[in-house]
């Protein structure tokens, strides 16, 4: 399948949709299940850099508050 500038392939779509259904679900063995790996660590390795993501963003999201009476130096 070709659209303009790209070349999509069944492994592609494949993948495109195992992303956004990790990212809709969290959920690896749902993945794991949809996609047919017989083990989900197949599945974890594709995935890990995407929990990474997750992790790095929610940590960022964070903001501990100061302790009253304390100002930045």
């Amino acid at each position: 399948m070709h659209l303009i500038g790209y070349h999509i392939t069944p492994h592609k779509l494949r993948s495109t949709y195992g992303t956004a259904l990790y990212r809709e679900t969290g959920d690896i063995y749902l993945v794991a299940d949809v996609l047919g790996h017989k083990d989900v660590n197949t599945t974890r390795k594709h995935y890990a850099a995407m929990d990474d993501d997750r992790r790095r963003q929610a940590a960022s999201a964070v903001r501990l508050r100061e302790e009253p009476g304390k100002e930045e130096e």
